[in-house]
C-alpha cells in the first residue's frame, strides 16, 4: 500500500498522537429523541398510542432543552417478535410546536400499521433547525395555556398586559406571561432579538438578530435571572417603526 508523502506523513503523526488542531467540544446536534422498552408487551392500538404519548413527552423535553425546531419525526416500533419498524413524517417547515410534533408522531405510528404486541417504542426528531415556524391559531379560541379569569376577579387580574406602543421610548421588563412569539426584545449582553417561543418553565427562546445584522443565534433566556425588555420593532432601514421622523419632530417643535 502506497499512501503518498502527504498521507504517509499524516499517518506517521497520528500514530504518535501528534495533532496540533484545536479540540472541538461542541458539535451540531443532528437529532433529539427518546425510547422506552416495556416490562410487558403492549397489546392493542389504544395502549400503544397512549404509551407513545409518554415517549413523545420525553423526546419533546430533550428537544426543548436544545431550543431547536424539527421538521422530520421518526417513530421506532419493536414488536414482540423483535422485528423493528421505523416510519417517518416530514413537515412542510421546521416547528417547535408540541402539538404539531405529537400529531406527526401519531401519524408515523399509524403508517407502521402495528398489529402485533409491542415491546419498545421510540420517537426522534430530525432535520433540526434554530428557526421555528410559528403555529398560529386559525379560530377564535384562546391560545393554549391561557385561562379566563373568574368573573369576581379584580379588574387588574382580568386586564391584558399593556402592549408596547411602536415608537415608544418607555421600555418594560419582559416576563414569560407578557411575551409571545414574534415580539421584539433585548438583553444587555446580546442586544436585540425576537421571541421564538415561550417555555413551560418560564424561559424564553430568543433569536438575536435583526434585518440589518444578518443571521444570528438562538438561546434560552430566563427573565427571572437576567433582564429581558420589550422593545419596539425596527424597520428594514434600522429605524424604530412608528417613531417620528425629522420633519415630524420639526413641526412638533414649531407648534
Amino acid at each position: 500500500m502506497v499512501a503518498g508523502e502527504a498521507g504517509g506523513t499524516n499517518l506517521y503523526r497520528v500514530a504518535r498522537g501528534w495533532d496540533d488542531r484545536p479540540v472541538t467540544t461542541v458539535r451540531e446536534r443532528k437529532s433529539a429523541g427518546a425510547e422506552h422498552t416495556f416490562d410487558t408487551d403492549l397489546h392493542g392500538r389504544a395502549a400503544v398510542a397512549r404509551a407513545l404519548d409518554r415517549v413523545v413527552d420525553s423526546a419533546l423535553a430533550r428537544l426543548d432543552r436544545h431550543g431547536a425546531a424539527a421538521r422530520t419525526v421518526v417513530v421506532k416500533v419493536r414488536l414482540a417478535s423483535f422485528t423493528t419498524l421505523t416510519r417517518s413524517v416530514t413537515l412542510a417547515r421546521p416547528t417547535s410546536d408540541a402539538g404539531a410534533l405529537r400529531d406527526a408522531a401519531h401519524r408515523a405510528l399509524g403508517l407502521a400499521n402495528v398489529t402485533e404486541p409491542v415491546r419498545l417504542l421510540g420517537t426522534s426528531f430530525h432535520a433540526l433547525s434554530e428557526h421555528a415556524q410559528l403555529m398560529l391559531p386559525l379560530d377564535d379560541a384562546a391560545p393554549a395555556g391561557t385561562e379566563a379569569a373568574p368573573a369576581d376577579a379584580p379588574d387588574a387580574a382580568r386586564a391584558p398586559a399593556e402592549p408596547v406602543q411602536p415608537g415608544s421610548s418607555g421600555l418594560r421588563r419582559a416576563t414569560a406571561a407578557a411575551v409571545a412569539p414574534g415580539l421584539d426584545v433585548r438583553t444587555e449582553a446580546d442586544g436585540r432579538g425576537w421571541v421564538v417561543r415561550v417555555g413551560d418553565d418560564g424561559r424564553v427562546a430568543v433569536r438575536f438578530e435583526t434585518a440589518l445584522s444578518g443571521p444570528g443565534y438562538q438561546r434560552w433566556v430566563d427573565p427571572e435571572a437576567e433582564e429581558l425588555v420589550l422593545v419596539p420593532p425596527l424597520g428594514p432601514d434600522g429605524e424604530v417603526v412608528g417613531a417620528p421622523g425629522p420633519e415630524t419632530s420639526e413641526r412638533s417643535a414649531e407648534a
